[in-house]
């Protein structure tokens, strides 16, 4: 009688838990967007947050202004070169959210939108490593993503891919060109 119980309040705990659970598809972004750091500035000066929570916010609104700072270098311009690996670099990222890989064979164009994520500045401000996320499919299970780690040295650009610590590995030189006109077109 006793064993009869304990499987029957197993079974009740496991099925709760199973309908309490939020469903996988909830949580799936389905496109990429470069968010805005208003909300992240309010918070940071707010006198209602605490002050770990001030920190907190004021922490990710400087990591917040460092991407949008990258994004707008990066938007409407369009990469080629190869990376040191022999890998070639053939991208477009516009600002209407689009991406395009392997341009000069019409690649496909991936409309689900890109962002900049991880920019760190060196100590002059102008230079930095950053990578840059392009969303390209969504279904239930699975996001799928190509990622391309940016690195700028004056006016030298290199890409490569982003290891664990979102920093370049194998970045070689690129050309950054205008992709304003053929952004326009996508």
């Amino acid at each position: 009688m006793l064993a009869r119980w304990i499987a029957a309040t197993a079974t009740m705990a496991l099925l709760s838990t199973l309908a309490a659970a939020p469903s996988f598809a909830a949580k799936v972004e389905t496109s990429y967007k470069q968010p805005s750091c208003n909300a992240l500035k309010a918070k940071s000066k707010s006198e209602k947050a605490s002050s770990k929570a001030r920190r907190l916010a004021k922490f990710q609104y400087t990591q917040c202004t460092a991407d949008r700072k990258v994004y707008t270098q990066v938007r409407d311009s369009y990469f080629l070169g190869q990376r040191t690996d022999g890998v070639e670099v053939d991208a477009q990222y516009c600002s209407n959210g689009k991406a395009q890989g392997d341009v000069a064979r019409n690649g496909e164009v991936y409309k689900k939108g890109w962002r900049v994520v991880s920019a760190k500045f060196k100590k002059n401000g102008k230079d930095f490593t950053a990578v840059v996320e392009v969303l390209t499919a969504v279904n239930s299970r699975q996001i799928s993503k190509f990622v391309q780690a940016f690195e700028k040295t004056g006016s030298e650009w290199k890409v490569g891919y982003a290891d664990r610590n979102n920093e370049p590995v194998n970045a070689g030189l690129v050309t950054r060109t205008s992709a304003k006109a053929a952004c326009s077109k996508l």
